[in-house]
């Protein structure tokens, strides 16, 4: 993608991530979901690989921010979904197995 393109979807992207804060803070009662409604989406960002256009994700990009841990699978991009293995994994991760 070429600089202004990519300045171009980084503006784009800030006032739609802008836009979805303010109608999460209309929809949700609470200080409490307030402040975690702004921690979230604040912390949205475009990837390099979006704004270099290429969308190869590297191992270290692939990893959540905030994550507790990474675990390594075999599976890559969409196969993930229909991977049984990833599916449980995901599972125990959430049910804090």
């Amino acid at each position: 993608m070429a600089p202004p393109q990519a300045l171009g979807l980084q503006i784009a992207f800030a006032a739609l991530r802008g836009q979805a804060e303010r109608r999460l803070l209309k929809q949700l009662p609470g200080v409490l979901f307030h402040e975690e409604v702004k921690r979230v989406v604040r912390r949205l960002y475009l990837p390099v690989e979006v704004l270099r256009g290429d969308l190869i994700v590297s191992s270290m990009n692939a990893q959540l921010p905030g994550a507790d841990r990474t675990t390594r699978v075999e599976s890559r991009h969409l196969s993930i979904l229909r991977d049984t293995v990833v599916m449980r994994l995901v599972a125990e991760s959430i049910l804090g197995r």
